[in-house]
């Protein structure tokens, strides 16, 4: 019989403190408004780099513009089918109409438009969630994005890395609906 599999945890929350232990002991949160903590935990979980924290660019009022939004019945534009199954429980959009949640995950030119779009007057989404991943284009889309906001309440990366599996772990930690709400 092998021994190999000994260090291997199986209850889930055990886990679960570990996970939280290390974040604790490993990732620097303090610079972050309390009401962006569980988003960079989750964001933390979702990759395994301690690190994202420090990446992190947010306007002060996403918090407050996306609850409001997510009551009101806002609906979500994704850039991907995999954020939009990440997210089956709202309703999903085609493009970032006015007072939609704009969430991106993969295509930095998604972003990119969506920014001409804003400064064209062509719709203003109520909050932006712009991880996109990318080697070409996504440092860029998002430095865009933080850089000059143009009103829009946003969270993004700076930096390269991202992915669907990110946005989708920062939307449902600030929409309450993610494994980490409530704590």
């Amino acid at each position: 019989m092998s021994t190999t599999r000994n260090w291997l945890l199986r209850d889930p929350n055990e886990i679960a403190a570990r996970e939280r232990a290390l974040i604790a002991a490993e990732a620097r949160l303090d610079h972050l408004p309390d009401w962006l903590h569980e988003a960079a935990v989750a964001l933390i979980l979702a990759s395994g780099m301690v690190d994202l924290p420090n990446r992190l660019a947010w306007s002060p009022d996403l918090g407050e513009r996306l609850q409001a939004a997510l009551a009101a019945g806002a609906p979500v534009f994704c850039d991907s089918p995999a954020l939009a199954v990440a997210l089956e429980r709202h309703t999903i959009t085609k493009r970032p109409e006015t007072g939609a949640i704009a969430l991106i995950g993969t295509d930095a030119l998604a972003l990119a438009d969506l920014l001409a779009r804003v400064r064209r007057g062509e719709g203003r989404p109520a909050a932006v969630i712009a991880l996109p991943a990318g080697l070409v284009n996504a440092a860029e889309a998002k430095a865009a994005l933080a850089a000059a906001p143009m009103g829009l309440a946003y969270l993004t990366l700076r930096g390269r890395r991202g992915g669907a599996g990110l946005a989708a772990a920062a939307f449902t930690a600030l929409a309450g609906t993610g494994p980490c709400a409530g704590g």
